[in-house]
């Protein structure tokens, strides 16, 4: 199965972070230091058999000890057959360890750092993660449902922008010209293509760009989807995370341009200002999400 004895009496935990563009995989020990790290493709949960989680799981831990506990957290681990399905390829992999299968959002809470209120995720979607005595998120419903916030999200308004009557000549043409399409009702279709989420989400670049050219357009599509991120983001802390007042950014929107996070700071003050909430900072997440998944490893298996 490609992994190796496990050294007598040194518990070992290992964690899984995967989705569509790939699985990690980190084994730790009871100090947290890594002990092995591995890649292999595609795990989302539930757009993959289980003999292909199976494949998956092996390839990343080739040559690892056997964990004494392993956490997989993974892109569509949505319902309880999914979860059954993870289960069942973890057992077949690693029957001898103790097995948990998550979302992806559970590893976030345990990369972050020590007295983190929560973890902002904001990548293709966007979600609110925090940890008390179990998992907790808002947000989170896929690109098609919500994911205020999101790089989907800031690429759907502003096809929807091109789309409504008297659109700014300059936004059409550069949607246009973003996508490489002659009318943006194709641009509308995307999404019904087979990458076209990826595609639009990919918008979010070009669109941060126009904005800080100046273009009000642009500029006001951002604020708009960042402000009702900033508005999930304050009502989750609130209710469940009384504590802390540092959040942790996860995502590819938070790097693809610095002015989303100095928006997305504005739009936290904003709302603070007016509701006379506690005052946010905002850091990158602390440690890599395998790592979280293999601290999340370690507190199940020591009863937690």
């Amino acid at each position: 199965m490609g992994l190796v004895g496990q050294n007598a009496g040194v518990p070992l935990y290992l964690g899984l972070d995967g989705g569509g563009s790939g699985l990690r995989a980190r084994l730790i020990d009871e100090t947290g230091a890594t002990v092995s790290e591995g890649r292999a493709g595609p795990a989302n949960a539930a757009r993959s058999s289980g003999e292909e989680l199976e494949a998956v799981f092996m390839a990343a831990t080739q040559g690892f000890e056997t964990p004494s506990a392993v956490a997989a957290c993974l892109a569509g681990v949505v319902s309880p057959s999914i979860e059954r399905k993870v289960l069942g390829a973890l057992a077949k992999v690693f029957p001898g360890s103790a097995r948990t299968a998550w979302p992806d959002l559970a590893a976030l809470p345990w990369a972050a750092g020590s007295g983190a209120a929560g973890v902002v995720l904001s990548g293709t979607g966007s979600a609110v993660v925090s940890w008390q005595g179990g998992l907790v998120w808002s947000g989170g419903g896929g690109p098609l449902i919500g994911d205020l916030g999101s790089a989907f999200d800031m690429g759907r308004r502003w096809v929807r922008l091109t789309l409504a009557a008297g659109a700014p000549d300059e936004a059409v043409k550069a949607l246009c010209q973003a996508l490489g399409v002659a009318r943006t009702r194709e641009a509308a279709l995307l999404a019904q293509e087979p990458n076209g989420i990826e595609q639009i989400a990919a918008l979010a670049v070009p669109l941060a760009d126009y904005a800080e050219e100046g273009a009000e357009w642009a500029f006001g599509e951002i604020v708009a989807a960042l402000h009702d991120l900033a508005t999930l983001t304050a009502r989750h802390i609130a209710e469940h995370s009384p504590e802390g007042d540092r959040l942790e950014l996860a995502g590819g929107v938070w790097t693809a341009h610095p002015n989303y996070q100095k928006a997305f700071q504005k739009c936290l003050d904003g709302i603070n200002m007016w509701s006379n909430s506690r005052q946010y900072s905002l850091a990158p997440l602390a440690d890599l999400p395998d790592l979280g998944a293999a601290r999340l490893a370690r507190h199940t298996s020591n009863g937690h």
